[in-house]
């Protein structure tokens, strides 16, 4: 197993270029259209693109204006401690995240206003940013 060290070096970071908001619904349509849609007993999830906000028919809640940061994680499942590093780095910066996590990619929403700050605080961990999508 790979040291976290190796892991975060080797696990390029990449910011994507639109706005993003999360929605809080109790239905969805044209789910393809949007970048993550999650459901549980309780509500349905959207994170999308603050332009396809009109695609959501039923807005319960909503959280705008964040940029989406891409983890490309370099051995899924093996970097013991990685989401923790991540979270405490920016908790020390004071900065509030969501974080959401596919097979192989993990992924947090920063506020806009928290971007410069929070991808300095990335890079001292040790991550490389890449070009925005």
């Amino acid at each position: 197993m790979q040291k976290l060290t190796e892991v975060i070096a080797n696990s390029p970071i990449i910011i994507h270029k639109d706005q993003y908001c999360v929605i809080k619904t109790d239905k969805i349509v044209l789910p393809e259209k949007h970048f993550m849609v999650t459901r549980d007993a309780e509500e349905v999830t959207v994170i999308t693109r603050v332009t396809n906000r009109s695609l959501i028919p039923k807005v319960l809640d909503i959280r705008s204006a964040f940029y989406l940061i891409e983890f490309q994680v370099a051995v899924p499942f093996e970097g013991v401690g990685f989401l923790a590093t991540i979270s405490k780095a920016l908790a020390d910066a004071g900065l509030n995240i969501l974080v959401v996590s596919t097979f192989s990619r993990d992924y947090l929403l920063l506020k806009d206003e928290d971007l410069d700050i929070g991808l300095r605080t990335l890079s001292k961990v040790g991550f490389d940013i890449q070009n925005r999508k």
